[in-house]
């Protein structure tokens, strides 16, 4: 029987580091699987004049993507996150390649990893899922009964990667490394140590950070904060908006 081929969509610094673990679980249980990955970090804008702004490139980056999928022709489409590209791909891939044979002698299928939070906002988007994804993958366990009870849909829940991811990084560095951070940070015994985590777009770091900041320094005394860069964002942002914050 021919390979299983995974085509994977994200295009977030998380959404990235999701998908690593992701194709490592499918390489696990899957060793001859074929796997494509595309990741575009540069298309992920919000908001309304940030995409308007960039239309043009993200229009381009949509048509690659779909050619590339045509040309790989995959069994399972799998998008992590990144929902206002991803939708438009899964509403693309359900009209054009749903009816031709993939490699397994059945229809493509869709899955969602890591669904729109429409239980936060943008409700409606639950017809996109209805209608485009075949099965939704969630790593917080609540979005199971709100899904159900909500819109009679069912959700996977899958368990969250960011606590394996946190658990191989900690294997990954040595003790030395781990003692010379902790002198960096100056840690003191006892003291625990908070991760602030704003995001992976620019503009959530703009528009979390402050609030995150403004709520951490009225704690500090018994807690010492580290922000949670992402790698595409310029670390200049993060210290303007440190400096703007401390100087209120």
């Amino acid at each position: 029987m021919p390979a299983m081929r995974y085509y994977i969509i994200a295009g977030e610094a998380s959404g990235d580091l999701h998908a690593k673990y992701l194709m490592e679980e499918i390489r696990r249980h899957d060793s001859e699987a074929e796997l494509r990955y595309w990741y575009r970090p540069d298309l992920a804008y919000m908001g309304f004049l940030p995409v308007l702004m960039h239309f043009p490139q993200i229009l381009n980056g949509m048509k690659k993507c779909k050619e590339d999928i045509v040309a790989f022709r995959p069994d399972r489409l799998v998008l992590v996150d990144y929902p206002g590209f991803n939708l438009k791909i899964a509403k693309w891939f359900r009209r054009s390649m749903q009816g031709t044979a993939s490699s397994c002698g059945d229809n493509p299928k869709v899955c969602y990893y890591i669904p729109p939070k429409i239980w936060a906002w943008k409700e409606g988007r639950i017809k996109n899922l209805r209608r485009d994804v075949d099965r939704i993958l969630s790593i917080l366990p609540f979005e199971v009964d709100w899904y159900r009870e909500k819109h009679n849909h069912e959700v996977i829940y899958v368990g969250n990667p960011t606590l394996d991811e946190i658990a191989a990084f900690r294997v990954s560095i040595s003790s030395h490394e781990e003692d010379a951070w902790c002198r960096q940070m100056r840690l003191e015994a006892g003291q625990r140590l908070v991760a602030l985590m704003p995001g992976s777009r620019r503009q959530e770091v703009v528009r979390n950070l402050p609030m995150m900041l403004k709520a951490a320094m009225q704690v500090a005394g018994d807690y010492v904060f580290a922000i949670a860069s992402a790698p595409n964002i310029d670390p200049v942002l993060y210290d303007e908006i440190l400096s703007q914050s401390l100087s209120h």
